[in-house]
């Protein structure tokens, strides 16, 4: 699955994705989190995209990382703490070039 989702306090939208086990390690993920920030950013005026992690989930903080996202805190999220990874519109359009990379999806 995939989502774009609003968080409590600063932190704003938030990218969300979840695969069953049978499809990690194939792909998915990647494409979810390249295609869903570049769509983000191509059809908002929003500064920044969240994600969130389970700290425990070192393949999916490790996706982040490789698309340019960068470790930012943590979130609590009813009692538990996760990490609180960002991107922001000029470290997307730095990594992935500039504004004809959100024409294609625009």
């Amino acid at each position: 699955t995939f989502s774009l989702l609003y968080l409590d306090g600063e932190a704003d939208y938030h990218i969300g994705y979840g695969l069953i086990p049978s499809a990690w390690g194939k792909g998915y993920g990647a494409e979810l989190v390249e295609y869903g920030t570049a769509i983000f950013f191509a059809r908002t005026t929003h500064a920044t995209l969240f994600a969130i992690t389970d700290p425990d989930n070192i393949a999916s903080e490790k996706l982040l990382y490789n698309y340019g996202y960068q470790l930012d805190g943590t979130y609590d999220s009813h009692g538990k703490l996760l990490n609180l990874f960002k991107m922001n519109r000029a470290d997307f359009l730095e990594k992935w070039g500039h504004a004809s990379a959100l024409a294609a999806y625009s």
